[in-house]
């Protein structure tokens, strides 16, 4: 499978965005051939794509949603698979990929906009199906199950030749931009508890606070220390042998709690809404609040608080452990490598959808039986791709095809003509193209209101193929029919 993956970093966004792909495409198999496309950016985020030998694209800057779909279209062959992560790239730019094809996931944490993608995916534990908006095809993969976690943070809890010590050794990380410079606040505010014994900072180039970070942990060492853009593998073992972790409600809260460590959270942008809950309602980590607006003294008193009671601490991160059990991981399992999608036809298609169309079963099943000649049918292909109001998709796998859908506009009304090739009859194939089929034509025609079908009578196996369709009977031919609310 290759994986387009359209997403941005930078100074103002941050790295998350970005690692949350990483993470996912780290966990895919060696045969998904990810590939990664991104806004004109700072070169800090190139240096961090070369160094971890990501394959990238550049797209020119713009802020138009549908030109942004367009030129991602320019650079993917029909076939590639698309993963979106991103909060400027909403429904218009999901409706343009969609209407050309492309078996479409997109990662989501603000639930802000209706859903035309295929898969939606959000590992926050606060969050509820019936916060999104989306299409009755659109599937939602919810919840811890579905984390997007670095592969180091997917080997299970750290093995520590030590009990968890309160506060220890601390951890700071508060994202890669980190305008509000809450690093040095909780740094500041660490330095007055007790039994303290280091403190590490997790900082990015990207940090506009870069160099007031670095002089401060010069002010502050050997106690304190300063982490530049460490590898998975680097900060796995960092927090393997630290006791607490202090950081938003994002990615890197579930990383610490699935190594086992006493995590303080808090929010700093209105995605981690839902991640802060389902982490502070499930008891998996201890409250900070609005991390933006809370002051050092409040952040002491909480931190003396929480470690006046180690019982609660440690009852915490062994409900850590329950919760991200690897047995329950399930997100490779949603890019499963040989997923049938639909993608848009093309005069590349001519002599497959040639033969498909002279078998003897379906010229038998057609209202007009007589064998189609080459040239005939190389004109008429011709016309229908260029046809606005008929779109033609064949059904794929990554090795495989198995029919073809047409779909003929006309008002609201589209009437569907579908094949499937005489190796792959017998398999409910018909069910799968037609349903697909549906998804992406309200998608490319949203105005769309009933889907028509002429079936002849003789012709079972197509007749069940059309599920929750009604049937009206008409000389030899059945019509069906199915109203879209």
């Amino acid at each position: 499978m290759k994986l387009a993956i359209r997403v941005d970093a930078g100074t103002n966004l941050g790295m998350g965005h970005l690692m949350r792909c990483v993470s996912i495409a780290r966990q895919l198999p060696p045969q998904c051939d990810c590939h990664f496309y991104l806004l004109e950016t700072d070169a800090p985020v190139y240096d961090f794509l070369h160094r971890q030998q990501l394959p990238y694209t550049i797209l020119k800057r713009t802020t138009n949603e549908l030109r942004d779909a367009q030129q991602m279209l320019e650079h993917i062959a029909d076939s590639d698979t698309v993963l979106l992560d991103s909060y400027s790239l909403q429904t218009v730019w999901q409706q343009e990929i969609k209407k050309h094809g492309h078996l479409l996931y997109v990662i989501d944490d603000l639930h802000a906009w209706h859903h035309v993608a295929d898969h939606v995916i959000n590992h926050s534990g606060g969050v509820k199906s019936e916060n999104y908006s989306c299409e009755n095809y659109t599937q939602l993969h919810l919840g811890y199950a579905f984390r997007m976690l670095r592969p180091a943070f997917m080997h299970g809890p750290a093995k520590r030749n030590r009990p968890l010590q309160f506060p220890g050794h601390v951890i700071i990380s508060m994202g890669a931009s980190d305008v509000p410079n809450n690093t040095l606040k909780m740094a500041e505010a660490c330095l007055s508890i007790d039994g303290l014994n280091s403190i590490h900072l997790l900082v990015s180039r990207l940090n506009p606070h870069y160099e007031t970070l670095t002089q401060w942990t010069n002010e502050h060492a050997p106690l304190a220390k300063i982490h530049e853009d460490l590898s998975d593998v680097e900060l796995y073992q960092l927090m393997s042998i630290c006791d607490t972790l202090i950081c938003p409600a994002s990615t890197i809260a579930l990383e610490g709690c699935s190594v086992g460590m006493i995590v303080l959270t808090g929010i700093t942008a209105d995605n981690q809404f839902d991640n802060y809950h389902g982490l502070i309602d499930r008891n998996l980590a201890y409250p900070l609040g609005k991390l933006n607006d809370v002051d050092e003294v409040a952040i002491v008193d909480e931190i003396l608080k929480i470690f006046a009671q180690p019982h609660k601490a440690l009852t915490m991160v062994e409900k850590q452990m329950e919760v991200f059990e690897i047995a329950h991981h399930q997100l490779p399992l949603l890019f499963e490598p040989n997923a049938l999608r639909l993608r848009r036809a093309t005069m590349k298609d001519l002599m497959t959808l040639y033969n498909w169309t002279n078998d003897p079963d379906v010229r038998l099943n057609s209202f007009d039986s007589n064998p189609i000649p080459l040239d005939a049918h190389t004109q008429w292909l011709a016309q229908k791709l260029q046809d606005e109001n008929t779109v033609l998709f064949i059904l794929h796998s990554d090795t495989l095809e198995f029919g073809v859908i047409r779909f003929t506009r006309q008002n609201e009304e589209a009437t569907i003509h579908f094949s499937i090739a005489t190796e792959h009859r017998g398999k409910g194939l018909g069910k799968k193209i037609i349903s697909l089929g549906e998804q992406l034509v309200q998608s490319h025609w949203p105005q769309i209101r009933r889907f028509i079908a002429l079936v002849k009578t003789g012709n079972q196996a197509s007749l069940k193929s059309f599920e929750n369709y009604k049937r009206v009977e008409l000389n030899d031919q059945f019509v069906l029919t199915k109203e879209i609310h």
